[in-house]
């Protein structure tokens, strides 16, 4: 996919979360399963200046949220944020 070739492209490791989806479960576990797997990347050593967030469609929204919630609970904002749309 759209991934593997950035990846590819850009000579880095992609991780492609798979976040609970509402009307199953309504915000914000979704913006809970991305600040989980952030915080988890810092405490494996990847620095915030390594991560970048990034979604399309629905998911950009996602991300956008996903920020302002690490910046609500004063953790280190990742290096960059890509929203896409079609």
């Amino acid at each position: 996919g759209f991934e593997c070739h950035l990846s590819c492209l850009f000579n880095v490791t992609i991780l492609h979360l798979e976040y609970r989806l509402c009307p199953e479960h309504p915000l914000p576990a979704s913006v809970d399963d991305a600040v989980a797997l952030y915080r988890a990347l810092l405490r494996n050593n990847i620095l915030p200046s390594q991560i970048l967030i990034m979604r399309d469609l629905a998911g950009g929204g996602l991300s956008l949220l996903t920020i302002q919630t690490l910046i609500t609970r004063q953790l280190s904002a990742p290096r960059g944020v890509i929203v896409l749309s079609t």
